[in-house]
């Protein structure tokens, strides 16, 4: 399951209007997303769509891995967990099977719970600027409105 149009138009949203805390929260969503799509598409028998969400979810893990500061010993740790995370993924993407993601949401659900702490005490200024705008605006449909997101010009997520 490809992610949704308004799905796109919400990480937009926040992407835009986060700051570096708020950033890591929307890249656990966006892991922990995949991986429920990844569970409905095995479900309905989807196998190559099953191992792309498990691609997509690794990418978004590897973002992680990669804007850690190794030089703290929190970070190290944190490597640590995502290697195993990692590890995980790519059994479940070669094997086409699910069951080496057992227990990986609880992992990244408390994971994404600390950092949303972090998040709602870091007062720090969003890194876009915010200058993302949304506006609403009628459609095609006849009295139809549905909220549409103008991002900043050269960004995109």
């Amino acid at each position: 399951m490809d992610m949704t149009k308004e799905e796109i138009q919400e990480y937009s949203l926040r992407i835009t209007q986060g700051n570096r805390s708020d950033l890591v929260v929307v890249t656990y969503d966006v892991i922990l997303k995949y991986l429920k799509d990844a569970r409905a598409e095995y479900q309905s028998g989807e196998k190559e769509q099953f191992v792309l969400s498990i691609k997509k979810a690794n990418d978004f893990l590897a973002e992680l891995m990669r804007a850690l500061d190794l030089q703290y010993p929190m970070s190290r740790n944190l490597m640590s967990i995502y290697l195993f995370v990692q590890k995980k993924l790519l059994q479940a993407q070669f094997q086409k099977d699910p069951s080496s993601l057992e227990g990986l949401d609880r992992i990244l659900s408390e994971l994404r719970e600390a950092f949303a702490e972090v998040a709602r005490q870091d007062k720090s200024e969003p890194l876009t600027g915010g200058r993302g705008q949304v506006y609403a605006g009628l459609t095609y449909g006849k009295g139809s409105l549905i909220e549409s997101y103008e991002p900043n010009p050269g960004f995109r997520a």
